[in-house]
């Protein structure tokens, strides 16, 4: 049985988390999901976290995860 596994980067802006992310998807062939693409992807470049709502937030987690 596969397991499925999700690592989370975090840190300060300009930290390097794009940068190592991208060094571990070309090393080990993972699946990269970006919430800020996410979240823009459904309400458009100008949206601030500040203008999503709990159900705005709910809507990106069910779009990253898969889940309905």
């Amino acid at each position: 049985m596969i397991k499925n596994k999700l690592y989370i980067l975090c840190g300060i802006p300009f930290s390097g988390k794009s940068v190592l992310a991208n060094k571990i998807v070309e090393r080990f062939g993972y699946t990269r999901i970006d919430l800020d693409e996410v979240k823009f992807q459904i309400f458009g470049q100008s949206i601030t976290d500040g203008e999503i709502d709990q159900s705005g937030w709910d809507k990106i987690y069910q779009e990253m995860t898969g889940t309905p």
